[in-house]
């Protein structure tokens, strides 16, 4: 591979990375207003794009020793802060969760997508009502999530529920929790 090449690759990821984040804008805004179907179809697309262009990196052998920087998935915890009486406090992890990004679909037509990725920071208890409606829907129509499992086979319908059932647990567990998100 050569340097130009390599700066192409590098410079494509960028521009992948910007036009993804406001695609993912864009359907939680969908996902928001009630246009959950077109929220689906643009998160899929943002992922789609960006799945292109690292295949096309890994097809011209583009290593730019930034893999692990870029994240495949969301990892979710809760923890609490404790004064130990140490010079800073300890942070304990009570559960942590992790779940593709391949969902992105399923989470904007069952309106959980804010309440996974851009809550950092706040109560774990101030998210069950998203997760609860999510999960509700998501049970009650199992064909249309279902119809949603993406092709690469990387994160199914099952897999989702297990998720969401698992957090709404922890939430409902340690509601004072604080939210920490890896995406």
């Amino acid at each position: 591979m050569t340097d130009e090449q390599r700066i192409d690759i590098s410079w494509a990821r960028g521009v992948v990375a910007g036009v993804a984040t406001y695609l993912v804008a864009i359907a939680r805004a969908c996902s928001l207003i009630g246009f959950t179907s077109a929220g689906k179809e643009i998160a899929y697309r943002a992922d789609l794009l960006s799945a292109v262009i690292e295949k096309l990196a890994e097809v011209l052998g583009a290593d730019d020793g930034k893999q692990e920087e870029r994240t495949m998935s969301l990892d979710i915890y809760l923890d609490i802060e404790v004064d130990t009486g140490g010079e800073h406090p300890h942070d304990i992890r009570l559960w942590s969760g992790n779940a593709t990004h391949n969902l992105c679909p399923m989470w904007c037509e069952a309106g959980v997508y804010d309440a996974l990725y851009n809550r950092a920071c706040s109560f774990a208890g101030s998210i069950l009502p998203e997760l609860r409606r999510g999960l509700q829907d998501m049970e009650a129509r199992p064909d249309v999530y279902r119809a949603m499992d993406p092709p690469n086979k990387w994160g199914d319908y099952d897999g989702a529920v297990r998720f969401l059932r698992e957090l709404i647990e922890a939430c409902k567990k340690h509601p004072r929790a604080t939210i920490g998100i890896w995406a």
